[in-house]
């Protein structure tokens, strides 16, 4: 007996509402040479019976049941069980289109793809709009049909939390399973490094520029909807760790060094948002931990976004989560300082924040003065006076401040001898705006 040509994987927990939708879409797809991997993941509601009736006389689906262990675990359960040439994940409260299976499979054989990349759409909680997702862009002129890349083609979609889904991609049985491509069994963003291992080593891959996915977001009782409270969001933590071991060992993080420590920042600030107050502290410390372990340079943060940088020099200058959260507060203008006590925190704040930056040496901040004008325009405006801030710092800390004024004005004028344009930039630049500040400190 010959193989089924696709295998498609659905774990499913507390479903029921939506779970029928979920499985007629599989069931009346165009191309019935398929199994249907059904893992029930230990739901307490009518979902397994739901699976069962559907298994009754169409012998392609598979059901099995098991104590609650998490969407990872699921999948890979199911992954063992696999028959298919190529295997598509589909969540039980999402749907896909009848001829998905059917067109992709052509395209992967046609093309010999490892991974074919496809559309989708998000229908959003209130029930009226449609996210679209599209992975190339909407390109009518282009032709895909015949066309097979690597990872360089779609390098900014790796380390991307919008697109780094499995359900959005097609895969050959044999890639997975060569490349010994398991998900990690944490009960959340268990599908990220599944999604970025894929991407990288997948020889060939193809596109499809339709929509062949139904990304439900209007019911939420489901396997992916744990609460963000919950002490698991700090899982994010070692997910990250894994991916990063993961760019090590297969050469690929000089590579992807720049777009790991944007995403990083992106991921942690999301998610330091998102979690319950009682975990932030634990989060914040690991988050710090992270960081460092990045070793990054003057000139990495130099080439990433101005509002990525804020945090990252927030987070490494703040010694714990409440002054942390004080100078992100500070500088998103969301804390006014009635609040605060007497010492001039906002103050103390920015001249920390400065010498960080000046002790760096990222002297192509420059292309960020407007931005940094704003910090330094807020602080002033609701700062307490010069006078009050000198006298709450040790004579060491000044003596270090008119050290550091030393240093930038010598660099500034080798700067300035050496490159008339860059003189006229620098007489507007944030760096002297820096010096002119700590100078009024003296």
């Amino acid at each position: 007996m010959n193989n089924p040509k696709v295998s498609i994987i659905i774990p499913v927990y507390n479903s029921e509402s939506l779970l029928t939708d979920c499985l007629m879409s599989v069931k009346n797809q165009t191309l019935s040479d398929i199994e249907i991997i059904c893992i029930d993941d230990g739901s307490t509601d009518n979902s397994f019976k739901i699976l069962k009736d559907f298994s009754n006389g169409d012998k392609r689906f598979k059901i099995f049941h098991q104590e609650n262990s998490g969407a990872g675990f699921s999948r890979n359960v199911a992954l063992e069980k696999v028959t298919g040439d190529f295997v598509l994940f589909l969540d039980s409260d999402d749907w896909i289109e009848k001829d998905t299976c059917e067109k992709l499979y052509n395209q992967a054989i046609n093309l010999h793809s490892d991974l074919v990349l496809f559309d989708a759409v998000r229908h959003l909680p209130d029930n009226q709009s449609m996210d679209l997702i599209h992975f190339l862009g909407v390109d009518s002129n282009k032709d895909f049909s015949s066309l097979s890349f690597d990872y360089k083609l779609v390098k900014n979609k790796v380390l991307n939390a919008y697109f780094g889904v499995i359900w959005s991609k097609f895969y050959k049985s044999s890639f997975i399973f060569e490349n010994n491509i398991k998900f990690p069994y944490h009960k959340l963003y268990n599908d990220v490094e599944f999604h970025v291992k894929s991407m990288l080593l997948a020889k060939r891959i193809s596109y499809f520029p339709k929509i062949f996915y139904h990304y439900n977001r209007i019911g939420q009782d489901s396997l992916q909807t744990l609460y963000v409270s919950s002490s698991e969001a700090i899982v994010f933590y070692d997910v990250m760790c894994g991916i990063k071991e993961f760019l090590l060992e297969n050469n690929f993080f000089d590579e992807f060094k720049l777009e790991f420590i944007e995403f990083t920042f992106k991921e942690f600030e999301r998610k330091l948002n998102e979690i319950d107050d009682e975990f932030k502290l634990q989060y914040f410390e690991k988050i710090k931990l992270f960081l460092k372990s990045l070793n990054i340079s003057a000139h990495d943060l130099n080439k990433i976004s101005f509002y990525y940088l804020v945090f990252y020099i927030h987070s490494m200058i703040s010694e714990n989560y409440a002054e942390f959260k004080l100078m992100q507060d500070n500088y998103n203008g969301d804390v006014s300082l009635d609040d605060l006590d007497d010492i001039s925190y906002s103050e103390k704040y920015l001249i920390k924040d400065y010498l960080f930056i000046l002790e760096n040496n990222f002297s192509q901040l420059v292309n960020y003065s407007e931005e940094l004008e704003y910090y330094l325009n807020f602080y002033k405006q609701k700062s307490l006076s010069n006078k009050k801030l000198i006298n709450h710092y040790s004579s060491d800390e000044v003596m270090h401040l008119n050290d550091m004024i030393k240093y930038l004005n010598q660099q500034n004028d080798y700067l300035m001898d050496e490159n008339l344009e860059l003189k006229n930039q620098l007489n507007e630049s944030i760096i002297s705006k820096i010096i002119k500040k700590i100078s009024g400190l003296r």
